[in-house]
């Protein structure tokens, strides 16, 4: 059976915040103004077709298993043996976290100088001398060419859509490339910028409210193929069969919202549970309906009653709360406390 990883689908709001969060941690380096490293190259002009051009599409050399790799949660500094995450080569989808560990162990407050220095020395203390020699090569390549993109971005603005978000993803990794070369760029970000790429696009397609299920089904398709061509199968998958459930929801909500009677809503509900689930579960899935149906007829009924003491005149306010109080009480029983504060928190939004 081929290994199966997952690709969590994130909102485009939440994959801006984690986004921005990224980059923030470079305010961690208070650099002075020659420890930037002037940019000779043209990086990034105008706006890219992200309709038609992925940052990272099948034929880049980043895989499902890289994907997977970097979202291992690795503690540096508490493993005693850190070269296993790099018995294969020293560049691969765990050296970025490695280098931000190292951000984040020798913080500056001097300039990028000292704080190249230290991670020098500690690097030959903890690696044999050509591999140490390479790892600070490229750490310092990657840490001047990550400040200047820092300083680029003051000019691009914030993300305030998936699709301005891609395209900031797109114009810090074409910095990248830029700087680092293709090969090294890829190698270290490739990983972590695909995950999100696919998770936003991935997200703009579920979350299209003008577009049947169908259409959202084929363009899923074509996404995956797009994206991981062979690895398709592997990628779209989930912890669990309730995330895919409520995920087909999502893709199937026109069509549901569309339907012509609650019947037949209730009836492609019933038949995509029937998908995931086994008869038990989806027993237990249609008591639940009930349930919470039966309490939703009761409250629209409580609120039909509650409206004709809130539009009678002759009470004063507090013969309003106390008829209302008991209202709540006959309607609810035991509930009825749990009932107010849950109309309390409502009514201070």
């Amino acid at each position: 059976m081929s290994q199966k990883i997952v690709i969590i689908i994130i909102s485009s709001f939440l994959a801006a915040t984690i986004l921005l969060l990224i980059f923030i941690k470079l305010f961690l380096f208070k650099t002075k103004e020659h420890d930037i490293v002037e940019e000779k190259k043209q990086v990034f002009s105008g706006k890219i077709d992200l309709k038609t051009a992925y940052i990272f599409d099948k034929d880049r050399n980043v895989k499902a298993n890289d994907v997977m790799q970097s979202q291992k949660n690795i503690s540096f500094d508490k493993d005693d043996n850190v070269k296993i995450y790099f018995s294969n080569k020293l560049i691969n989808p765990h050296t970025i976290k490695y280098f931000k560990y190292l951000q984040n162990l020798f913080k500056i407050n001097t300039g990028l100088t000292n704080h190249l220095d230290e991670v020098q020395k500690y690097l030959f203390t903890q690696w044999q001398q050509n591999e140490a020699s390479e790892l600070y090569k490229i750490y310092k390549s990657y840490i001047q060419s990550e400040l200047n993109l820092m300083e680029a971005m003051k000019t691009w603005g914030t993300p305030s859509n998936p699709e301005s978000l891609l395209e900031f993803l797109a114009k810090a990794q074409a910095f990248r490339r830029s700087s680092l070369g293709e090969e090294l760029a890829d190698a270290l970000f490739g990983a972590e910028i695909k995950a999100q790429e696919y998770s936003i696009r991935r997200g703009m397609i579920i979350n299209d409210k003008d577009a049947y299920g169908e259409e959202k089904e084929q363009k899923l398709k074509a996404l995956d193929q797009d994206m991981w061509g062979d690895e398709a199968e592997v990628v779209d998958n989930y912890p669990d069969q309730y995330t895919q459930y409520r995920e087909k929801l999502e893709i199937y909500k026109k069509n549901l919202d569309e339907a012509s009677s609650e019947d037949d809503r209730n009836t492609k509900i019933k038949k995509f549970r029937e998908d995931f689930f086994s008869p038990e579960v989806i027993k237990k899935l249609e008591d639940i309906d009930r349930k919470l149906t039966g309490e939703k007829q009761v409250e629209d009924k409580y609120y039909l009653e509650e409206r004709k003491i809130l539009e009678d005149t002759k009470l004063s306010p507090a013969e309003k709360q106390h008829k209302k109080n008991e209202l709540q009480n006959k309607f609810f029983g035991d509930e009825a406390e749990a009932f107010r504060r849950r109309e309390n928190i409502k009514n201070q939004r």
